[in-house]
């Protein structure tokens, strides 16, 4: 863990000078192919998330399960919240 109490960001996501669509997986990783299910409702949130982003949907599955694993990470180091703070308030997240 670095000095700013922050872990560096999970393998595959992209800091905001990268490009939306470089394709994540590297030539020696051909990863896995997974068929899953998804109710009506999150579908409507994936499309959302895939549609606003400029990303396909696997990429928004792939983020996802990375930005849970990074969280959950983060939040194993003792006196750790997750907070988001906007105008004049602050609220916890918690992840169970």
């Amino acid at each position: 863990m670095s000095n700013s109490g922050f872990l560096p960001p999970p393998r595959g996501f992209l800091d905001s000078s990268q490009k939306k669509n470089i394709p994540h997986k590297n030539n020696d990783d051909k990863g896995k192919r997974m068929t899953i299910q998804f109710s009506s409702a999150l579908i409507e949130h994936l499309e959302y998330l895939a549609e606003t982003q400029g990303i396909t949907q696997a990429e928004v599955v792939r983020r996802a399960v990375l930005l849970e694993s990074y969280l959950r990470q983060a939040l194993q180091e003792p006196d750790t919240r997750l907070l988001i703070e906007a105008n004049d308030s602050i609220k916890e997240v918690i992840i169970r």
